[in-house]
């Protein structure tokens, strides 16, 4: 007859703990999981909130990198539908051809505004910079998205941080200008009225290069893209006007090249006017052709020369002028003629053109009226 072996005691109270320290061990694991996603679940809850997403994108524009912040706030599908927006100057090459730094100073959510807004909804976030050693100011609207895992809150800047800046001129038809290696327009000046058409920068000096042309030079200045909008000044709604932050004035004089030219088309259009005195083309000047209609033996005893080559004073409407504002004024010529009684008389009279400028491209235009 077979013996039983009984269980070894020692063996069975050591089993007996080793499943409770692993009972223990799996229970301390479960803790420390909890504890963890608590934690995970606090740093995602806070460190996406509206300030911190405008700081992750304010940190890609002083890094350089424009074209990855255009990809998280595209500026030009933003412009879209504006009025006056002229182009979208925000690349890689643009912002690294400012003169100074961008940096960040400080940012914060703007006026009662809190990161607990709902769903969809947007709050505006204040942002202060420099360029250099000027300060900036911006308030930029953040949305509240969908949250991810884990409830983590995701916020979406909707407004780019950029910069409306114009470039004034007094022949803006001789544009474009050049700005970081990109075209940018030539606006009329705005003192008389003309239409400002915004080029969108961030924020950084840039030079402002005048185009070489043959008829108009300028020199280069500097426009310092600065923005200073308060969230009740700035509005950010689709299609809402941008009026320029910055400026910048490209003055141009005309070159020996187009003085000669315009010197040479003068003085042929005296004689052209001369050749039939009795029937002068309607583009000259008013007084001698009442004065071939009349008396005879025309003679030009001063000839008019250049006064006022460049810009001249026309009247806007809706930003558009009335003609055009680079034209030409003599200064005044005399003319000798036979009156009806046989006597020498004279008369003075000017001479006016309207000059069209298309780039290299002048035509000149002689009117009647003095």
């Amino acid at each position: 007859m077979s013996e039983t072996t009984a269980p070894d005691e020692g063996t069975t109270v050591g089993g007996r703990r080793r499943a409770r320290l692993l009972i223990i061990v799996i229970g301390i694991a479960l803790v420390v999981l909890g504890i963890a996603a608590a934690v995970v679940w606090s740093v995602l809850r806070t460190a996406h909130g509206p300030a911190e997403a405008v700081r992750d994108y304010a940190a890609l524009i002083a890094e350089g990198d424009a074209d990855a912040a255009s990809s998280l706030v595209d500026p030009v599908a933003w412009a879209e539908g504006r009025e006056e927006v002229a182009s979208v100057l925000v690349s890689d090459e643009v912002l690294a051809s400012s003169l100074e730094p961008f940096s960040v100073l400080d940012i914060e959510l703007g006026g009662d505004a809190t990161a607990d807004a709902a769903v969809g909804s947007t709050v505006l976030v204040e942002v202060d910079y420099a360029v250099g050693d000027e300060r900036g100011r911006a308030a930029l609207r953040v949305e509240r998205e969908e949250d991810g895992p884990f409830g983590a809150t995701r916020w979406r800047v909707v407004d780019p941080l950029v910069v409306p800046i114009a470039v004034e001129s007094n022949v803006p038809a001789v544009g474009p200008a050049i700005l970081g290696g990109e075209p940018i327009e030539l606006s009329g000046p705005s003192f008389a009225g003309a239409e400002q058409l915004v080029a969108l920068v961030y924020p950084g000096e840039y030079q402002v290069i005048a185009p070489e042309r043959t008829s108009f030079s300028a020199p280069t200045e500097y426009v310092l893209a600065l923005s200073d909008a308060e969230p009740s000044v700035q509005d950010p709604s689709a299609g809402a006007a941008l009026p320029p932050a910055a400026e910048v004035q490209l003055w141009f004089d005309p070159t020996p090249e187009l003085v000669d030219t315009v010197s040479e088309a003068l003085d042929e259009h005296l004689d052209a006017c001369l050749e039939e005195a009795t029937a002068m083309p309607d583009d000259c000047p008013a007084v001698l052709a009442y004065l071939g209609r009349n008396v005879s033996a025309l003679t030009i005893t001063d000839r008019p020369e250049i006064d006022v080559l460049g810009a001249v004073g026309v009247d806007y409407v809706d930003g558009v002028p009335t003609r055009s504002p680079v034209g030409l004024r003599s200064t005044i010529g005399v003319i000798e003629y036979t009156g009806e009684d046989g006597a020498r008389r004279d008369e003075s009279f000017r001479v006016v053109a309207d000059l069209v400028v298309q780039g290299d491209t002048v035509d000149i235009v002689f009117r009647s009226e003095a």
